[in-house]
C-alpha cells in the first residue's frame, strides 16, 4: 500500500489516538488539525516533538489550538516547513513572533489572530517568505504597543500598514482589512516584487482614486477584492492595466455593461467571479477573452442554460471551478467539449445525478484531475448500520426477556407484540447512528 501524504484532522478533542494517527505516518507532506481542545499539555509537546522529526513535512494547518511560545519555539526548529496556516483566537503576538525561527517559510496565513507591527516586522527575516494572507487585520491592538505610543486606531492601522511595507521579499498578499484607502496603497507600493494583491474592499469614497493607483505598483499583475461592490465604477481603469493578468471580483451582481469592461482586459489568463449573480450573455462575452485559461464561476447565481451552453467557446481552458453551482442543463456534455479543460472543480454540484465517468475519463486521459464531492448517504455509513442492528438485536433481547419473565402484562397477553420493542429499540439506534456519523467530523 503506498505511503499517504496528506491528512486532515478535526474533532472536539486531540487525544493520544490522534496523535498516534500522526506519527504512524512520517512521510507525510500536509497536514491540516483543527480540535477546539487538548487532553493535556504534555500531549501538546508529544505532538510539536513529533511535527519537528517529520522531515517530509511541509504543509501545517493548525485550528483553534491552544498552544504558546513554547510549542512555536519547538516548531520553529523543523527544516522545511514552507506553508504555515494558524486559526483561532488563542494565538498571541509574542507567540507569532517566534514564526521569525522558520526561515523555510514561505507561505502564512492568520485566520482570526493577529500579528502586530513589531511581530510583521520581525518577518523581515524570513527571507524566503513570498505569500501573506491576514485576516481581520488591523482589528486588535496590543495594549502594551498602543498604551506606550498612544496610537488611535487609525494611527495603529497605519503602522501596521507601514510595517508590511518592509517586507520586500512578498511577492502576494492578501488583507481582508475593510475601507482600504489611498495612505494604504502608498505604503504597499514600496514593495518592489508585489505580484498580486488581495484587498476586502476599498473605501467607497476613494475606490476610483485607489483602483487608479493599482497600475502604478512596481511588478502588479494579478488583483482581487473579495467584496467587491457594483457601486464602484472603476473597471474601466482595469482595461488600459496592460500588465493585468488576474482578476478576481466576489460577491457582486454585475451588469452586462460591467462584463464587458472586464472582457477589455484582453491580457488576462485567469478570471474570478466567485459568488457573483451574472446577467444574461456573460459567458458570451466573456469567451471572447483571447487568452484567458483559468475560470472560477464557484457559488454563481442566475446563469440560465442557454448561458452555460456558451462554456464551449472557451476553446483554452485549462481549469475551470464550478463548484456549489446548480445546473438545469447537462453541463456534463457542455464540459466534454472543452478539449484543452486539464482541472475542474464541480464539488457541492450534486454529481449524483450527473453521469461523471466520461469527463473524468477524459481529464485523467490527460493527466488531468476532477474533484467533485463522493460522499455517500449517512444511511449507508458502515458505522451507522452497524448502530442500527446492534440495536435492532438488542430490541430482540429486550422483548423476549420481557415476554418470558412476563413482567409486562401486555407481552404476557400478547407475545407476538414484543416487536413493539424491537422497533422501539431500533427507532433509538437510527436516531444515535444518524447524528453519530452526521456529527462527525
Amino acid at each position: 500500500m503506498s505511503p499517504s501524504y496528506q491528512l486532515e484532522l478535526s474533532g472536539r478533542k486531540f487525544t493520544a489516538s490522534s496523535l498516534k494517527k500522526i506519527s504512524s505516518q512520517p512521510s507525510l507532506k500536509s497536514l491540516s488539525l483543527d480540535f477546539e481542545k487538548v487532553s493535556d499539555d504534555a500531549l501538546l509537546v508529544s505532538l510539536f516533538e513529533t511535527l519537528v522529526s517529520m522531515e517530509s513535512l511541509r504543509s501545517l494547518k493548525l485550528a483553534n489550538f491552544s498552544i504558546g511560545a513554547k510549542h512555536i519555539a519547538l516548531l520553529s526548529s523543523h527544516p522545511s516547513v514552507e506553508t504555515l496556516v494558524l486559526s483561532g483566537l488563542n494565538y498571541e503576538n509574542g507567540d507569532l513572533l517566534e514564526l521569525r525561527s522558520l526561515r523555510s517559510l514561505r507561505d502564512i496565513k492568520l485566520e482570526r489572530c493577529y500579528a502586530v507591527p513589531s511581530t510583521l516586522r520581525a518577518w523581515k527575516q524570513l527571507t524566503r517568505l513570498r505569500f501573506l494572507h491576514l485576516t481581520d487585520f488591523c482589528y486588535y491592538i496590543e495594549p502594551c504597543e498602543s498604551s506606550n505610543s498612544k496610537m488611535t486606531v487609525d494611527g495603529y492601522i497605519m503602522s501596521s500598514y507601514q510595517a508590511l511595507s518592509e517586507l520586500e521579499q512578498l511577492t502576494e498578499l492578501t488583507i481582508e482589512e475593510p475601507f482600504v484607502t489611498r495612505w494604504h496603497l502608498r505604503e504597499l507600493i514600496k514593495l518592489p516584487r508585489l505580484k498580486t494583491l488581495g484587498l476586502y474592499n476599498f473605501d467607497d469614497e476613494e475606490a476610483l482614486y485607489c483602483a487608479k493607483m493599482l497600475p502604478t505598483f512596481p511588478s502588479l499583475c494579478g488583483f482581487s477584492m473579495l467584496n467587491y461592490s457594483d457601486e464602484y465604477d472603476f473597471l474601466d481603469v482595469f482595461a488600459s492595466w496592460k500588465s493585468l493578468t488576474f482578476l478576481s471580483l466576489s460577491g457582486s451582481s454585475f451588469s452586462l455593461e460591467e462584463i464587458k469592461k472586464i472582457a477589455k482586459v484582453k491580457g488576462l489568463q485567469r478570471l474570478g467571479l466567485p459568488d457573483a449573480t451574472l446577467p444574461k450573455g456573460s459567458l458570451e462575452v466573456l469567451s471572447y477573452l483571447p487568452s484567458l485559461k483559468t475560470l472560477n464561476l464557484s457559488w454563481c447565481k442566475g446563469v440560465s442554460t442557454e448561458e452555460w451552453e456558451h462554456l464551449r467557446s472557451f476553446s483554452k481552458l485549462r481549469s475551470l471551478d464550478l463548484s456549489d453551482s446548480r445546473f438545469n442543463t447537462n453541463i456534463v456534455d457542455i464540459l466534454l467539449s472543452i478539449k484543452s479543460l486539464r482541472h475542474l472543480n464541480l464539488k457541492g454540484c450534486s454529481p449524483a445525478s450527473l453521469e461523471l465517468e466520461p469527463l473524468r475519463a477524459q481529464l485523467e486521459a490527460f493527466g488531468g484531475e476532477l474533484l467533485f464531492d463522493q460522499r455517500r448517504p449517512f444511511f449507508m455509513d458502515t458505522k451507522y448500520i452497524g448502530t442500527f442492528f446492534v440495536g435492532g438485536l438488542f430490541g430482540v433481547v429486550a422483548g423476549s426477556v420481557a415476554t418470558l419473565l412476563g413482567q409486562d402484562s401486555l407481552m404476557t397477553l400478547f407475545p407476538m407484540l414484543s416487536l413493539f420493542w424491537i422497533w422501539i429499540f431500533m427507532m433509538c439506534a437510527f436516531t444515535f447512528g444518524a447524528v453519530k456519523v452526521l456529527t462527525e467530523e
